[in-house]
């Protein structure tokens, strides 16, 4: 059946029907008519009372469960999660068991994902079983469709290392993703260091270890001539050193997790473990810098930091519980409720057409003939995230009320109203 998406508007990346409200007619996937009214006829209707669409949105680095980890997260609930906060294509990170870090391993991988609604662009570990001591086979990877390299939030220690890991793939701009983090800083750490830690008794997470990593991985880029990732920053300090180097040329992309963009350390004075982060939380300042860096476009992409863990792992008095929060669900919700209507273009770049610029995707475009990878959401309904479509539930927030929800997600010939 056809499906007629009445009076959307529309955030176009290419200029043409930005700002416009229009219908979109979608016929065996592809995208027929883009017109002021299309007649319904036998469609399948896609209404809200604010209708909005963009281009599919897309989450790097997100946690899977499958394979080894099934216990937390399998394809099927990650997916319909994924449907559930409006996502078309994933980027995971390859920290599964076994390891992403082989052909057979990337084409298992791609192989989970070759029924489902959501497009996967797998990330292949940079050092062999992501210990940080020895490249993988890159080359052979990148062959067989490893769309970048990186660590996950195993933040590479070895200079060395990484700078191998750079020069092998600069000649291709391959990206290269790490997150920045002085592991010899921070032993111990169970929050932001500052004055509430202090309140609360717990050894704190300086921003200083996030800081020295990002200036010490912006002179390898720079040397290298590569492109890196910057992975899930969190302080004003970093933006800073990435502005610089920006203005200097060196190619440098950052990502951003959703909850340090809707929560700070304040969030932890109740020792709720399901705002025990990698990275942390931190302060209303940081959090207004990265913010800022967002509408400036200094950030390309905001992350959902999606990391399902099982109750074994979270309900544990505060400084035995695992850091990691589930978030595909409630990314654009969280988002959309604290910052509003004067921030929906700039959430809607950095969910959909930030994360294939970083990652050197192409960008699906809402066109009359071109297959239709679409995500359709109202900013303003209400609405209660009252249970997960994830097998884990280290969420801070359910049962909370949202305003701004998905309505639908469109794949090709697959959608799912949501």
């Amino acid at each position: 059946m056809d499906i007629l998406i009445k009076k959307a508007l529309i955030y176009d990346n290419s200029k043409k029907l930005d700002g416009e409200r229009r219908d979109i007619l979608i016929s065996k996937g592809i995208i027929q008519s883009i017109s002021k009214s299309i007649p319904t006829g036998n469609c399948k209707l896609i209404e809200s009372k604010d209708l909005r669409c963009s281009i599919g949105w897309m989450d790097l680095g997100t946690h899977l469960g499958e394979p080894g980890y099934e216990y937390r997260e399998t394809t099927e609930s990650l997916c319909a999660a994924a449907t559930a906060g409006g996502y078309t294509a994933l980027a995971p990170f390859p920290n599964t068991k076994p390891i992403v870090q082989s052909a057979s391993d990337v084409k298992y991988l791609k192989d989970l994902f070759s029924n489902k609604i959501q497009d996967v662009y797998p990330i292949a570990a940079l050092s062999q079983d992501v210990k940080g001591a020895d490249l993988t086979e890159m080359k052979d990877l990148k062959t067989h469709g490893a769309i970048a390299f990186g660590d996950g939030l195993k933040g590479i220690q070895a200079a060395g290392l990484l700078l191998r890991a750079l020069q092998y793939t600069c000649d291709e701009k391959v990206p290269i993703i790490d997150h920045p983090v002085d592991l010899s800083l921070t032993e111990g750490g169970q929050m932001h260091e500052g004055d509430v830690s202090i309140m609360m008794g717990l050894k704190g997470l300086p921003s200083i270890s996030e800081s020295v990593q990002v200036n010490r991985n912006i002179a390898l880029a720079k040397y290298a001539n590569a492109r890196l990732v910057l992975h899930a920053i969190s302080t004003k300090k970093s933006i800073h050193f990435i502005q610089e180097a920006t203005k200097k040329g060196v190619d440098i992309k950052a990502t951003v997790p959703y909850l340090n963009l809707v929560a700070d350390h304040h969030n932890l004075e109740g020792f709720n473990v399901n705002y025990k982060l990698t990275p942390p939380l931190r302060t209303l300042s940081d959090q207004k810098a990265l913010f800022t860096a967002i509408k400036k476009g200094k950030i390309e992409a905001i992350v959902t930091n999606h990391r399902p863990l099982e109750s074994e792992q979270k309900v544990l008095e505060f400084p035995y519980a695992t850091p990691g929060a589930t978030g595909l669900e409630t990314c654009f919700a969280a988002l959309c409720t604290k910052y509003g209507e004067e921030a929906i273009s700039d959430l809607i770049y950095t969910l959909s057409v930030g994360p294939r610029k970083i990652l050197n995707i192409d960008t699906p475009t809402i066109k009359t003939g071109m297959k239709a990878n679409l995500t359709i959401f109202d900013p303003g309904k209400e609405w209660i995230f009252e249970t997960s479509k994830s097998l884990s539930s280290n969420n801070p927030f359910l049962g909370q009320t949202f305003k701004g929800k998905v309505i639908a997600v469109i794949n090709g010939t697959r959608h799912v109203i949501v």
